[in-house]
């Protein structure tokens, strides 16, 4: 019924600001950037607040100029056009596209229905002179630079920043800090004059109902809180029973004849709760078998929730993926996690989403399993500290490196199946040339134009699809994979800005790249069950599978 989508198929940057925040500028003094390099070759990093200088001139580390617009459009309307919108940038500043770098795109706090988009100018020299700096400045002051109404609406400047360019921020600045000024002043007076009409009142005895309507209150908090803690237990055991009585029980001694009592020539891989051997059955059944470590406690209740996610029939070997096919799976999978982490009760954090996690039915249709390592998301933003696991390539850098969980985690993986929908590659790849073996690293640079993306894209998508197409998922999954995580989307808006290009009724490929007849050669989507094994950071004590 089902199979395994194994087939091997764009510095950080301040937190995102709302309010108050869009009004104040920074005007402090900048260290001197070194000069750029003449070796095109060199591998420098570069750290905030230095960025890379564009592809094409002399390789090195600069001050870029800041920019941050807050658009009259929701995210996710932008994050399939971010190409458009730095051609029209662009242009709108007098410079060559390769020197525009949209940092992050993110919902405003204050209005979720607006975007607040960070840009980074960067100068092809050492700094960008002073006739060129103040002009770019006065252009976005005075609202100068067109953009597109229809893709991104009206937007306003919050700020700009570069060493040398007066440092208040725009006029329009100054206005929405006056209005909400009047407005506060407003809102103290009329609740000044409330408190003066109470007071000519008798009070009436509400505070002893208040108190006790706040401990009612957090009495069933606890008790929802031990309530679902408890379901959840009884609820594991419940579903394993039917499962494990319904299946064939074999001996140790059986297990041990199939491996060669566990023979090291049969080891297929090893993960978080142990190795997995190829085992030969006596009827001739070929079975992978997972011997899992003793010192791991719940190994043996996250792996039966395992297999019970993957009982639903054997993977059938298949030819490339088309793009309606990959389009489809791309477009459930984000279901699937935008519902795990929007709308399920508890909010859910998959922990380990990865391609060989997202089974997929005869007709591509995408079911999200796994839910082994799974967590209970927190309230709002807040993280969960807890042990890095996961797979090598899939990990967000944030979780590699803190042990700091987001729902925004899953969206870096997210991304990273994307990138592996869209290029035909694994998560980490030893067999690619040297610099292309993780994928992440690869291609974001290649998603910044049109060059790019064309080297990235699965050679057997050629020809079969609008272009602009794959441009716009190729946005998207360079937003999902940024670094920074307040730039990252949420998986809903992943789901509405794809459905602007792909929904399950479109046929904008046609057959040309179908399934059963496709002429083009045999790409890295295969069949195969081989899990993919490897993310920007390769971190410690993550699972290879």
């Amino acid at each position: 019924m089902g199979s395994n989508l194994a087939y091997s198929p764009t510095g950080s940057i301040s937190p995102r600001h709302g309010g108050h925040h869009r009004h104040r500028h920074h005007g402090r003094a900048h260290a001197v950037a070194p000069a750029p390099s003449k070796d095109q070759g060199c591998g420098q990093i570069c750290v905030e607040p230095l960025t890379a200088t564009p592809f094409g001139s002399p390789c090195g580390c600069v001050f870029p100029m800041k920019v941050r617009l807050l658009l009259d459009v929701a995210p996710f309307a932008v994050f399939p056009v971010m190409n458009e919108l730095e051609i029209e940038v662009a242009a709108g500043t007098y410079l060559e596209q390769s020197q525009v770098k949209i940092m992050g795109a993110s919902a405003d706090s204050q209005n979720q229905g607006m975007t607040v988009v960070d840009i980074n100018l960067v100068p092809l020299g050492e700094k960008f002179d002073n006739t060129t700096a103040i002009l770019t400045y006065q252009r976005f002051r005075h609202k100068k630079v067109p953009l597109n109404m229809t893709l991104f609406g009206n937007y306003d400047v919050v700020y700009i920043s570069y060493p040398g360019i007066p440092s208040s921020p725009p006029y329009g600045g100054f206005t929405a800090l006056s209005a909400f000024v009047l407005l506060m002043v407003l809102l103290g007076a009329i609740s000044v004059f409330i408190k003066w009409r109470k007071v000519r009142k008798p009070s009436n005895a509400v505070g002893p109902a208040f108190t006790s309507s706040i401990h009612k209150r957090s009495g069933i908090g606890s008790i929802l809180s031990s309530s679902i803690a408890s379901s959840t237990s009884v609820s594991l055991m419940s579903n394993m029973a039917p499962s494990i009585l319904s299946v064939r029980t074999f001996s140790l001694s059986e297990i041990e004849k199939a491996t060669e009592k566990f023979s090291s020539k049969r080891i297929l891989g090893e993960g978080g709760f142990g190795r997995v051997y190829s085992g030969l059955m006596e009827d001739g059944t070929q079975a992978a078998v997972k011997l899992l470590t003793r010192d791991n406690q719940n190994g043996d209740r996250e792996f039966i929730a395992n297999v019970e996610s993957h009982l639903h029939g054997i993977d059938k070997t298949k030819g490339p993926l088309d793009w309606d096919a990959r389009m489809k799976i791309a477009l459930g999978a984000a279901r699937g996690l935008a519902y795990l982490h929007e709308d399920s009760n508890p909010r859910v954090i998959h922990r380990d989403f990865k391609a060989s996690n997202v089974l997929l039915e005869d007709d591509f249709t995408p079911k999200v399993s796994d839910f082994g390592l799974a967590r209970e998301a927190t309230e709002g933003s807040q993280h969960i500290s807890t042990r890095v696991m996961g797979t090598f390539g899939y990990v967000a850098p944030e979780y590699a490196m803190t042990g700091h969980l987001l729902v925004k985690s899953d969206v870096y993986s997210y991304g990273v199946v994307l990138l592996e929908l869209l290029s035909g590659r694994k998560p980490v790849d030893m067999s690619q040339p040297q610099g292309q073996e993780n994928l992440v690293t690869w291609a974001r640079p290649l998603l910044a134009n049109r060059e790019g993306l064309e080297q990235l894209v699965d050679p057997t998508l050629v020809g079969c699809c609008d272009f602009d197409d794959i441009a716009k998922v190729a946005a998207i999954a360079s937003m999902c994979v940024h670094p920074e995580v307040t730039h990252r989307p949420f998986m809903g808006e992943v789901v509405q800005a794809l459905k602007l290009i792909y929904n399950d009724t479109d046929e904008t490929c046609g057959d040309c790249c179908s399934q059963k007849e496709s002429s083009v050669p045999d790409s890295d989507f295969k069949g195969d069950l081989a899990v993919s094994d490897s993310s920007w950071w390769n971190a410690g004590a993550i699972s290879p599978d």
